[in-house]
């Protein structure tokens, strides 16, 4: 009877590594063995709950945002008998997935990754065993285990909410990761899978381990530290020029193009056409943030053309590249002569030392002014005359 008790203890050993362990923000953990403990102390398999925010940076912006998050079951909680602990029993979908010994931050983060393959891609789909809403505590329903954390866009589609990208390493090494993507007002948010074990322990030293003392915590919180890059699209500057005199030569019209995202200027530049025939001609500026307020300033109308249009018109930023917001010019000829005169238009931009950048975009402020020089090659007329 002693020695079949020491091979079951042996044989529970084998589960060390399989520890309990809580990954937030992929934060490096180390595997320990639970303790060992009187009958008081086994380990209670009651059910949990479930709250995830973001970290104190992003938590605003995306708490009125439409994030879910999908949880996947990836193993059961099998309690040590005796310890007040608790090892993984995989799902049979997850089997290949192997939980060792003395696992770091880095082999947690490989294990999400192949979980996240086999949730998302391929014929091996699985479906969620509960979906979360971001900053909403979930109810005391979650059985303890693994779980898998795919945070996304709540209206979007798999195929849309999940992307690869190439990441390259430490040693110049590139290797595909499997992401998922939130669209939140002027930002895209790309998250990693994670994993998050519940219950779990009150952290020591900076360490989340069921082998810490105290309490098992049920209602866990837990903390997502998202890549966060700018949203942009597109303006479209439609130009219409009715008549031409193509005795002035070429026309060229100029365009002040500021956008304004929550009372901030998140974008700056000038644009320009040049006609040689009466048509219709569209310049596209692009790299504008998403929901930024975008007003046009027709600056220049060419020498010898009026303005028919609004001088200024506006239009907000959409995501829509295909088919992106515009504003439309018209001009016409002036029936003025300008005795024939080739223009050359030079254009500075006068601005304050030091102007500020805006760090969100890495763009400078508008400070200045832009001004026209007109330069008037004569030769003409004076062989005219």
């Amino acid at each position: 009877m002693k020695d079949e008790f020491q091979d079951r203890r042996n044989r529970w050993g084998d589960f060390a590594g399989r520890s309990l362990m809580t990954l937030i923000l992929v934060f490096a953990v180390i595997a320990a063995i639970p303790f060992l403990s009187n009958a008081a102390d086994r380990f209670d398999a009651r059910k949990c709950s479930l709250t995830v925010k973001a970290i104190e940076e992003y938590q605003e912006s995306l708490a009125n945002s439409d994030l879910v998050i999908d949880l996947y079951k990836i193993a059961d909680a099998s309690p040590y008998p005796g310890s007040d602990g608790y090892f993984f029993s995989l799902d049979q979908v997850y089997a290949d997935l192997v939980i060792g010994n003395d696992m770091k931050g880095e082999d947690w983060s490989r294990i999400a990754q192949m979980a996240a393959e086999i949730a998302l891609s391929g014929d091996s789909k699985q479906v969620p065993v509960k979906q979360l809403d971001f900053n909403k505590q979930s109810d005391n329903d979650l059985d303890a285990g693994l779980y898998l954390l795919i945070a996304r866009d709540g209206d979007a589609k798999v195929e849309d909410y999940v992307d690869h990208v190439t990441v390259t390493d430490d040693e110049e090494k590139t290797e595909s990761k499997i992401v998922t993507k939130a669209y939140v007002d002027e930002y895209i948010y790309t998250f990693s899978p994670e994993l998050v074990a519940l219950p779990s322990k009150p952290e020591e030293d900076g360490v989340i381990n069921t082998a810490n003392s105290g309490d098992w915590i049920f209602d866990m919180e837990v903390f997502l530290k998202p890549e966060q890059n700018a949203r942009y699209g597109a303006l479209k500057i439609i130009k219409t020029l009715k008549n031409y005199n193509a005795s002035n030569g070429p026309a060229t019209f100029v365009f002040d193009v500021e956008a304004v995202w929550k009372d901030k200027n998140v974008y700056s530049n000038v644009v320009s056409v040049v006609f040689n025939d009466p048509g219709v001609k569209e310049i596209i500026v692009e790299k504008i943030p998403v929901g930024a307020e975008v007003t046009v300033t027709e600056v220049y109308t060419g020498a010898s053309y009026k303005l028919i249009t609004e001088k200024e018109q506006t239009a907000v930023i959409t995501e829509d590249m295909v088919d992106p917001s515009f504003v439309s010019f018209t001009n016409d000829y002036d029936e003025r002569q300008n005795g024939g005169h080739s223009i050359t238009n030079c254009f500075k931009y006068e601005v304050e030392e030091n102007p500020e950048t805006d760090t969100d975009t890495n763009t400078k402020l508008r400070l200045g002014e832009w001004k026209l020089e007109q330069l008037y090659d004569m030769s003409q007329n004076e062989e005219d005359s």
